[in-house]
């Protein structure tokens, strides 16, 4: 009988180790494929954005692009194998912003797309974040 409830112990400890995700590997596949960022002008002027990507080693280059008021432009970047961002940091008008960005946690997927939109209408400028798992 000890032999029975050792076994039924040892199976029980196992389901509930699988079933809680401690055997699932821990290290995601996806990469950032590219990241889109949407440079959104809703004031009545033209506006220079400035802004740069963050990733967990350095402040990667800043990219400036002038907006002409009530207009946007989308501005796409290709990423190297390595790009894990983290967040991005802009400048509008002498106002400043920034924003963490979020990756997908999905498993299956093996490339995602960021899209990020910066934001100027003539206050605070700001950051809003889409994760699209379908590039």
């Amino acid at each position: 009988m000890p032999s029975t409830r050792r076994s039924f112990l040892t199976g029980t400890g196992a389901v509930v180790a699988l079933l809680s995700g401690c055997t699932a590997p821990t290290a995601s596949e996806s990469r950032i494929a590219k990241l889109a960022v949407t440079l959104d002008n809703r004031t009545g002027e033209d506006q220079v954005f400035h802004f740069a990507v963050e990733t967990a080693e350095r402040l990667r280059a800043w990219h400036s692009h002038e907006v002409s008021s009530h207009t946007s432009e989308t501005v796409v970047t290709a990423s190297d194998e390595n790009f894990e961002p983290v967040g991005i940091h802009g400048v509008v008008d002498d106002q400043t912003a920034r924003g963490d960005l979020l990756t997908s946690n999905e498993r299956e997927v093996r490339e995602t797309c960021l899209r990020v939109t910066f934001r100027c209408s003539g206050e605070k400028p700001a950051f809003l974040q889409n994760v699209d798992i379908s590039c």
